[in-house]
């Protein structure tokens, strides 16, 4: 067996071994990609795939496909320097793929990557001391603590000045000309709507556009939703939006059901991915391609996230962890060598090692 092949078998074991402990809930429950099942996706992805190949772009290392540029923040983002705080928990919409507690009615304190902020002065610091060069704000749904999101920008702003990126994610409910106004003046550069959460609406769109610099749709792509979406597409680039981004569908305890009821197709992958949100989103930028609807669209993949997301995160901790005598890999991982062996062979070795200068952290 050649050495790819068998690598390949491994992954692919652990990665069912993963999602089984991930899942051990309900993974009886789940439609699973089968070994047919694969094959013949695959044949389908890589035809959609080719007809697009020559006219979009390659991100990461191959992990994100776009139709034209990437907004600011999506690049902050694929660099490692972007921190997401989610300013509440609460929700005016109640989507079915979120992946949120929708029955929890207790809203929580601002948070990032697990760390909580009750104060702007103390995520400030947070920002500075990691070298942060983006930010955005997220839920729930933001602007149910919209005075509070104003505090939060118009400290970043005076502390750290026009050098940070500042975004907003929002299902668009609670928007207003004198919210809009507000928050540009406060300093937010980017606002992103989820109109799938909207049924599609795009009137909160048509108000932002006018008004903030930059605006971005930013949805799941759902495999129901196809027909609707590709209807909006013209529509969404005369009005003026800048960027659509799609993400792939994915699931957790609290939304996996409704996937099922679905009948989606669910991926032994990180986080769980569904297959039929990847080729919905391929079959959109296809459409806008082939009908030359010049709107750029990001295709956020569930791998994308996994690997450049979470090597962002380890990379701005690492300073403050890393010893000297340990390397750092590709993905971002710390990596110590440890020597396991008799005691009379260890002495050996130290003398090995000092007589080649490698005595400085022995």
């Amino acid at each position: 067996m050649r050495a790819g092949k068998r690598k390949y078998i491994m992954n692919k074991e652990f990665d069912i071994q993963y999602a089984r402990d991930y899942t051990g809930w309900a993974y009886n429950d789940m439609k699973w990609l089968s070994d047919v099942e694969a094959k013949k996706a695959s044949r389908k992805r890589d035809a959609l795939l080719k007809s697009i190949s020559d006219k979009i772009n390659s991100n990461y290392l191959g992990n994100k496909l776009c139709l034209g540029r990437l907004s600011p923040g999506c690049v902050i983002c694929g660099n490692g320097k972007w921190s997401c705080l989610f300013i509440d928990s609460l929700c005016t919409a109640n989507c079915f793929f979120c992946p949120q507690d929708r029955k929890n009615k207790k809203d929580l304190p601002p948070t990032d990557f697990g760390i909580q902020f009750d104060h702007p002065e103390d995520y400030v610091d947070y920002l500075k001391k990691f070298k942060f060069k983006g930010v955005s704000f997220s839920g729930g749904e933001p602007l149910l603590q919209y005075e509070k999101i104003l505090t939060y920008i118009r400290k970043i702003r005076k502390i750290l000045g026009k050098g940070i990126y500042i975004w907003m994610y929002t299902n668009g409910d609670l928007i207003t000309k004198d919210k809009l106004i507000a928050l540009k003046k406060a300093g937010l550069n980017e606002i992103r709507f989820n109109i799938a959460a909207r049924k599609y609406d795009l009137k909160a769109l048509e108000l932002s556009a006018g008004i903030m610099d930059t605006v971005t749709v930013e949805i799941p792509a759902i495999p129901e939703d196809y027909a609707k979406l590709k209807r909006c597409l013209s529509r969404m680039k005369t009005i003026g939006v800048k960027h659509l981004n799609l993400h792939q569908l994915f699931a957790n305890q609290y939304c996996y059901n409704k996937f099922v009821n679905r009948s989606y197709t669910f991926l032994h992958q990180p986080d769980i991915p569904i297959l039929e949100s990847e080729i919905t989103a391929l079959r959109i930028i296809k459409y806008a391609l082939d009908n030359n609807i010049d709107l750029p669209i990001n295709y956020c993949c569930a791998i994308y996230k996994h690997r450049f997301q979470k090597k962002g995160y380890r990379e701005k901790f690492q300073p403050f962890v890393k010893h000297p005598y340990e390397t750092l890999t590709k993905s971002g991982f710390i990596r110590r060598l440890s020597i396991q062996d008799t005691m009379l062979n260890i002495k050996r070795l130290v003398k090995i090692f000092q007589k080649d200068r490698c005595h400085q952290h022995l």
